[in-house]
């Protein structure tokens, strides 16, 4: 069978209401069912669609007292961006959720998932989003 699809321009945040029907030779079927759908593309408004998943380098590195880590999505995935200590121990969980494709910067500011200041020291960050899997390290000085 022939794959079909349909791309709707200058789309805005907000919710779209769809029916759908095919159309051939001899007319056209009924409509389908309602399909809703609701879009946001991120706090910025980019609508720009990364081609690649990945992972920056925070900045400023070394930091005190804030960091930020930008990461890209080429596609709908749920995300896991999480730091942790030397030791491999979870340190804290910045993103935990599902996520639309588009660029998102995630500020972190040396507190932990209990909310206690963490030392000066070297850190790790992962994100997990889908099959992409990336760690980079970052310094905390005091």
């Amino acid at each position: 069978p022939e794959e079909l699809s349909y791309y709707d321009q200058d789309l805005t945040n907000g919710e779209y209401e769809y029916y759908l029907t095919a159309v051939y030779d001899e007319g056209e079927s009924l409509p389908s069912n309602l399909v809703q759908i609701e879009i946001d593309f991120n706090e910025s408004g980019n609508q720009e669609i990364p081609a690649v998943t990945g992972l920056a380098g925070n900045y400023p590195n070394p930091f005190n007292p804030e960091t930020s880590i930008v990461y890209q999505l080429s596609s709908n995935r749920n995300v896991q961006l999480t730091v942790y200590n030397l030791k491999g121990q979870i340190i804290k969980t910045l993103v935990n959720k599902y996520q639309q494709a588009g660029t998102y910067n995630i500020n972190w500011a040396g507190i932990d998932n209990k909310g206690n200041r963490v030392p000066s020291g070297l850190y790790l960050y992962r994100l997990q989003a889908g099959s992409y899997s990336c760690i980079k390290k970052m310094l905390l000085l005091k």
